[in-house]
């Protein structure tokens, strides 16, 4: 972050603005989860009802079949299940990127299930990212009590 402050003036202070770091500000990045209710919809769609309650949705946390949010807390439950369960140091690891918006053929990829071990964040996805009920979302406002309504009874 502090080499990137000489390529672009200022950028730590946005990242301390998004995080409230400054004089108790409340911090204007959070993360949600995806509603089950909005899962095999397209990225563009989110982004349009987040923006209607006021807020921008920056990027998407994915770790493809393992819920990554919990309503209460930001923790992956099923990594230290998948991290014990897969050899990461030995040749017949797995570990592979998922492809996210398009298949080999230039064609959805139909929100087939990445096949990536470890969650990743995915910022500006493109509008037809297909989302998934494991997906979390990072969401930038100043106000954030419309989009936690809308995000507490999406599910219900």
């Amino acid at each position: 972050l502090l080499a990137r402050e000489r390529q672009l003036p200022g950028i730590v202070e946005v990242i301390q603005g998004l995080i409230g770091y400054e004089h108790a500000m409340d911090p204007m990045l959070r993360l949600f989860s995806v509603p089950r209710s909005l899962a095999g919809t397209q990225f563009g769609e989110l982004f349009r009802r987040v923006v209607e309650l006021g807020g921008i949705s920056i990027g998407l946390y994915r770790s493809g079949s393992a819920q990554v949010i919990l309503r209460d807390q930001s923790a992956d439950p099923g990594l230290i299940r998948r991290l014990m369960n897969t050899s990461l140091m030995g040749s017949s690891s797995n570990l592979a990127y998922s492809q996210t918006t398009n298949d080999s053929n230039g064609g959805q990829n139909n929100g087939a299930a990445p096949r990536n071990l470890l969650p990743y964040v995915f910022t500006c996805p493109p509008t037809d990212t297909i989302l998934s009920s494991n997906d979390g979302v990072y969401i930038a406002a100043r106000d954030f009590s419309g989009l936690i309504r809308f995000f507490m009874h999406s599910d219900q």
